[in-house]
């Protein structure tokens, strides 16, 4: 990790960040068995067995990711995006 203090950015992997945030990762295909352990360039993980993950494929004419999953049992999960109204209970 590293933080550039003069320019407000922070690099994971990298010791050069070139954004506020900058990770950098591997490439690699989202999991088809939706598993605890994953190629993802990155995971936010809940305190349950929910995760999301988000990363750059390998080899394919698609360029990115992003992935919800249950980890703990071979199945994916849906992915809400919200646009800030209340559209449920």
């Amino acid at each position: 990790m590293s933080a550039d203090a003069a320019n407000h950015r922070l690099g994971i992997e990298t010791t050069t960040p070139t954004n506020k945030l900058v990770i950098d990762g591997i490439n690699a295909q989202p999991s088809a068995l939706c598993i605890a352990n994953t190629n993802a360039t990155s995971r936010i993980d809940g305190n349950t067995s929910h995760t999301l993950d988000f990363g750059i494929y390998t080899n394919s004419s698609y360029g990115s990711y992003i992935s919800s999953q249950n980890k703990t049992a071979a199945t994916g999960l849906p992915l809400v995006l919200a646009s800030g109204r209340k559209y449920w209970g």
